[in-house]
């Protein structure tokens, strides 16, 4: 990643794309699920923070993950 991009990604105006998280997190050593959900959370606050069914969306993951997918 270049100087450019990883300024943007410290300033908050870019986010890291999977791969280049894994290697951030290999880097400094911390755990690569946790760096990868804290920008999946990101993304998701980015894309629909003024959606006011977005907290919806969350509990409804939280609610009935056998139709959802997710794991409690």
């Amino acid at each position: 990643m270049d100087q450019a991009h990883l300024s943007k990604v410290e300033l908050g105006q870019r986010l890291l794309t999977t791969e280049q998280a894994c290697a951030v997190a290999k880097f400094f050593g911390i755990d690569a699920n946790e760096v990868e959900a804290r920008r999946i959370v990101e993304r998701f606050r980015l894309e629909h923070a003024d959606n006011p069914a977005a907290e919806q969306a969350i509990n409804m993951l939280h609610e009935d993950p056998a139709i959802y997918g997710a794991k409690k």
